[in-house]
């Protein structure tokens, strides 16, 4: 299993892409032929337009387009089979066909205007005036009855009854007499606030926030009774039913997946924590549609509810509050504001910038001693965190092992490693910045967690079986006796004289350890499961079997192990704390589970926290639990109350990064209060976390120049790190910086600073342990860049360049011009980001700038820019354009990748693009490039490459990026193969002896 884990994390990248047309003002598509492009050849299409147009790009996105507007504010929405109901705050109800176009309107009551329902044939209108029943008639419906006693928050439709909340928090059922009249037949205080209900059957669901989800029965003798109540992890605001399964907008917990088969007994099946903070959700035949507090649409594949994954996203966060959506046939319908924007998922895919693969790394097993959290790391090795202050991690230092550390268990100054098969790994961590490998054990298997009786170490060697070394002597320790045993050795235990072996499929084994040098087995216990890891207190074994959930085990006759009770758990059992009668159980990609065993024969899950990641160990401190989320990372949970566990922290990705700087095989995170961190990027869609070092203040830049890295700090400092061996970083003596300074460049021989009054300052580097002073060089600058042994400044008054030989001397004038705001070169050209009028081309020539008579319209405020090559990448806030250019270059290539987050810098290798502005690293793969070839001042042609992949492109014209506008398609299919026939097979089949 450890060999496959990343496969399936790799993004599917490029399903997906959609081409904007920038153009003159007023400009529109008028046709696109052909609409369908054959998959895997060369093919060229036609954009026909109304007006002359200058740029087409071609990127990633849903498309979206306003349909509809309404007089006053949308409050709420209705899909029928073949028609939208928009409801205003003005409680008007306009009927519309499903592409937007209005058919009629109907005024209801004031205040009926909450929200509507389909029941019974009717539409049923609710709100601070009560109920209204809609009845159809021709093109639209007449308001049949009201009933207005009631002032409704919220209304759902049951078995021939209406089931609501009032505003008065009342749970309320309604029934329609023979006359149709609305009677109210039960009711129930709801002590929380409700934020939406299901229905199914004869019970009803409330997404009660915090609380999770109360179930009342509704056909109960005695009237409407609570009959169970789940606490989700989150904070449930909206819930769907489909099949015996909740789904549940969850908060912070992204979405959450209950099987209801027993309304009261609910049970947690799968989640999806990577959605950010959910509110809505929505169900049709493609997927589930979540809607979150960035007003970021995600479409998730749920038809295996242990596993739900990602299939589509797309951005709405410019624009009006969202206050209801529909989802159906792949469209969703959003009401913002006025007006309704369908957005198409037909061919949905990730987001291009994104962040879905990348790794936090494999954190593993870990240790608490003192204030000191030891973990192993599977890509990295041993890392060594202070946790004193459990909201405010930091590293203290690591040690990077040969092969991948899987166990790690500490005594006195030494760290024990199993680090797979590199074996045991005994460590010095007496100075937690300065460990150091005192020897290593070979064990023959792939060395994978410890337990510790006086001076022997007993070591689960996975396909090794299990070793007890002597460590009396550390630096010598040495194996005493082995077993093979029958399955893989995960975990190990020891009682007494005896061992306790967690062997995956051949279950629990016990052994007599009496004669260290010849264990011998006496019992087994096997449940037909994979256990993976085990703990003992008193005469009973807690055991984690991977596929079948929890066991508890009486092992008073380690012979004759007898079970007592059983229970399954979510996701799958991997890793054991203990405290009290509580079991901290991490379930991989459920999270951590928490269950309560007071009763040993009825074990019961009472809290659960999922995670971002997979959760694999978890550790307990005093009031508090330490997650190993292998890809999420370090997490630390509040669990004074077992029954809600609280992420409190985070020490990966807690912080948002400022600047990304690429050398080699890896890139350096300018990561604000979480100093400077470090990915391995060798497979550029898997980025992994290796390590970090924290810093005092904020880290806004950094540079890597040789074998050492110059963190730019906010506090004043500039650090200095040696990154000779990127695994392991040290921390050399600082200098000081102006404050205030947030960019840093320079060459061999100098270092440049930016701060935020726009000065630029230059230190020598002569030493570069111990850089000169820094000296004020010019004022009014708003970019730099070192090119061709000059700094190349962007200023107020136009370019200027200053010689790396003497910067005493008056600088050059490139360009004299309104002010550059960015800019960026190669050996012979540079561009420049004017303000108020877009990107102008020099040619550099004998240290002066040629105009290069070229510029290109650019609306958008311009983050960065880097010139590679023949390739020009622009970083927006929301976006990066990258442009190829042909030999006088003149941009012929446009591709436009839009993301997730908000980016502040990047930085590339090859045809990989990585990007600051988010917690975590995000990166894309550029798109092979689509040619763009004006014909004439109404015709352009696209030239779509052989591998381009599969997908639908969208043609728009854009005046504003962020706009919903309506839009023409191409898809790119693939062809269809051509059916054979049993006898046309036959004849293409070879005969004789040789067949």
């Amino acid at each position: 299993m450890d060999a496959s884990l990343t496969t399936w994390r790799l993004r599917a990248i490029q399903c997906m892409a959609c081409c904007i047309l920038y153009q003159n003002a007023g400009a529109a598509i008028v046709d696109i032929q052909p609409r369908e492009i054959p998959f895997g050849h060369t093919t060229d299409l036609t954009v026909t337009h109304d007006a002359p147009v200058s740029l087409l790009v071609t990127g990633a996105t849903a498309p979206a387009a306003i349909i509809a507007t309404t007089s006053a504010a949308l409050a709420a929405t209705l899909l029928l089979d073949d028609a939208l109901l928009l409801l205003t705050e003005q409680s008007e109800l306009v009927i519309c066909d499903l592409n937007g176009t209005p058919k009629s309107s109907l005024q209801l009551p004031a205040g009926m205007n909450r929200g509507l329902i389909s029941w019974e044939g009717l539409v049923v209108a609710y709100g601070a005036s009560g109920i209204g029943l809609l009845e159809p008639v021709a093109n639209g419906f007449s308001l049949a009855r009201q009933e207005s006693s009631t002032d409704m928050a919220w209304l759902r439709a049951g078995n021939r009854q209406l089931i609501g909340i009032s505003s008065h928090q009342q749970l309320v059922t309604l029934e329609l007499d023979a006359d149709g009249t609305l009677h109210q037949t039960g009711s129930a205080a709801v002590a929380e606030t409700v934020r939406d209900i299901a229905v199914d059957g004869n019970f009803a669901y409330l997404a009660v926030g915090d609380a999770g989800i109360v179930v009342f029965q509704l056909a109960a003798a005695e009237g409407l009774k609570i009959v169970a109540r789940y606490r989700s992890g989150g904070s449930a605001n909206g819930l769907v039913i489909n099949n015996a399964i909740l789904y549940i907008a969850d908060g912070a917990n992204g979405l959450s997946i209950v099987d209801i088969s027993d309304p009261t007994t609910l049970r947690q099946l799968g989640s999806h924590n990577k959605l950010g903070s959910t509110s809505r959700v929505r169900m049709d035949a493609m997927g589930l549609l979540l809607l979150n507090s960035d007003y970021q649409l995600h479409l998730v594949d749920a038809s295996d509810a242990w596993q739900p994954r990602l299939i589509g996203s797309h951005d709405l966060s410019a624009g009006p509050a969202i206050s209801s959506m529909q989802f159906t046939r792949n469209l969703a319908y959003v009401a913002r504001g006025n007006a309704l924007t369908q957005v198409d998922f037909s061919n949905a895919s990730v987001p291009m910038i994104s962040s879905e693969g990348v790794n936090q790394g494999g954190s593993r097993r870990a240790w608490i001693e003192g204030d000191s959290l030891y973990v192993a790391d599977w890509f990295s090795g041993l890392h060594i965190y202070d946790i004193s202050k459990p909201n405010y991690l930091r590293q203290l230092g690591n040690f990077h092992t040969a092969g991948s550390a899987k166990g790690v268990l500490v005594h006195g100054n030494v760290a024990y490693v199993g680090d797979d098969d590199h074996g045991l790994q005994i460590i010095d961590i007496s100075k937690a910045s300065d460990t150091h490998r005192l020897t290593e054990v070979a064990t023959g298997g792939l060395a994978y967690t410890m337990k510790r009786e006086d001076t022997l170490l007993y070591v689960a060697d996975h396909r090794g079986g299990f070793h007890i070394v002597d460590i009396s002597d550390p630096a010598h320790a040495h194996k005493l006796g082995s077993y093979d045993t029958q399955g893989k050795a995960w975990a190990i235990a020891v009682r007494e004289k005896t061992a306790f072996v967690a062997d995956d499929n051949a279950g629990i084994l016990s052994f007599d350890i009496t004669t260290p040098e010849q264990p011998l087995p006496i019992g087994a216990f096997d449940p037909k499961g994979q256990a993976e890891d085990i703990v003992i207190r008193d005469n009973i074994a807690i055991c984690a079997f991977f596929d079948r959930g929890l066991y508890l085990l009486d092992i008073s006759d380690p012979a004759n192990m007898r079970e007592i009770s059983h229970i399954p758990i979510p996701g799958n059992a991997r890793g054991i704390a203990v405290a009290g009668d509580l079991i901290y159980l991490a379930a991989w990609d459920a999270g951590l589970q928490v269950v309560d065993i007071s009763y040993l024969t009825d074990p019961k899950i009472i809290g659960r926290l999922d995670t971002d990641g997979s959760t694999w160990g978890v550790n307990i401190k005093g009031k508090y639990a330490y997650l190993l989320d292998w890809w999420g990372g370090i997490k630390v949970a509040d669990v004074s109350n077992p029954k809600a566990p609280r992420l409190v922290s985070r020490y990966h990705a807690r912080a948002p990064i400022e600047q990304v700087h690429i050398k080699g095989k890896y890139a350096y995170l300018a990561s604000g209060e979480a100093g400077v961190q470090v990915f391995d990027i060798k497979n550029p869609l898997n980025p992994i976390w290796v390590t970090a070092m924290d810093l005092p203040g904020q880290v806004r830049d950094v540079l890597v120049s040789d074998d050492l890295l110059y963190a730019l700090n906010a506090n004043g400092h500039l650090d200095i790190l040696d990154v000779s061996d990127p695994f392991t970083l040290k921390l050399l003596p600082h200098a000081a910086v102006p404050k205030d300074t947030v960019a840093i460049t320079g060459g061999l021989r100098f270092l440049a600073l930016l701060d935020a009054h726009h000065n630029v300052y230059v230190r020598d580097l002569a030493n570069p342990l111990q850089p000169g002073a820094p000296q004020l060089l010019h004022r009014g600058v708003n970019a730099m860049q070192v090119l061709n042994e000059h700094l190349i400044l962007g200023t107020d008054t136009g370019l200027v360049a200053y010689s790396h030989a003497d910067f005493k001397s008056p600088p050059a004038t490139l360009i004299t011009a309104q002010p550059v705001l960015q800019v960026h070169g190669n050996q012979d050209t540079i561009v420049a980001a004017l303000a108020g009028d877009g990107l102008h081309w020099y040619r550099w020539e004998h240290a002066s700038l040629v105009d290069g008579e070229l510029s290109l319209a650019f609306t958008q405020t311009i983050n960065q820019l880097q010139l590679h090559d023949n390739q020009l990448l622009v970083a927006t806030e929301n976006a990066l354009y990258t442009f190829t250019l042909s030999t006088d270059n003149t941009p012929t290539t446009h591709n436009y990748y839009p993301t997730r987050q908000r980016l502040t810098g990047f930085d590339m290798q090859g045809t990989n693009v990585f990007f600051a502005g988010g917690p975590t690293l995000s990166s894309i793969t550029l798109l092979p490039p689509t040619r763009v070839t004006p014909i004439d001042d109404h015709h352009t042609r696209i030239t779509f490459p052989g591998a381009m992949p599969l997908g639908r492109y969208q043609i728009r014209s854009l005046d504003n990026p962020d706009a919903d506008t309506p839009a023409l398609a191409v898809t790119l299919v693939r062809p269809k193969q051509p059916r054979l026939s049993n006898e046309m097979f036959k004849r293409m089949m070879p005969s004789g002896p040789g067949q």
